[in-house]
């Protein structure tokens, strides 16, 4: 995995054995390499979860990005068995914390009153990754209380992927 960021257990649902895990993204580069020990560390998360034949993946990434990633000698979960892979679309650090400084920026300069403000703030991008962050916490939160196990990882497995899981917890 990027960065030694194996996979780590945050959650366990105790009503149906559901996981949420999270971690970096595997390093399978360009060739799509396959990795026994992280195939096996996947299968491991699976089979904490009797209930369930299938772990679900939660790339935090936009599919592009994560595709991007490959040429850096990282990726995602192509081949790996038994998963199903869902990218959600959420972009990077440098991007939302733009769209902070947007946000921030709007606040200062502007008054509550200003009859602007809101298609302002839509302008600035800040309520569209905010959806998207809320909405895919809210996906893994239904995985689980569906019975199903979740990885979930972006990158390096810090910013996107502790805000997903954080929000699901508080959401279960």
């Amino acid at each position: 995995r990027s960065r030694g960021r194996l996979p780590v257990l945050s959650w366990k649902n105790p009503r149906n054995d559901a996981t949420i895990t999270r971690s970096s993204q595997p390093r399978v580069g360009m060739s799509r390499q396959r990795c026994p020990e992280d195939e096996a560390l996947i299968a491991a998360i699976l089979n904490t979860n009797p209930s369930s034949s299938l772990l679900h993946i939660m790339d935090a990434r936009p599919r592009a990005a994560a595709m991007a990633n490959q040429a850096k000698g990282a990726g995602y979960e192509l081949h790996y068995e038994n998963t199903k892979l869902t990218f959600l679309g959420i972009a990077n650090i440098h991007t939302i914390r733009e769209c902070y400084y947007r946000v921030r920026d709007l606040s200062l300069s502007t008054s509550p009153d200003d009859s602007k403000f809101l298609s302002n703030l839509e302008g600035t991008g800040w309520l569209h990754y905010i959806h998207l962050i809320l909405s895919g916490a809210e996906e893994i939160a239904q995985l689980i209380l569906g019975g199903h196990s979740v990885l979930c990882h972006c990158s390096d497995g810090w910013d996107r992927t502790a805000q997903l899981v954080s929000l699901a917890q508080i959401m279960l």
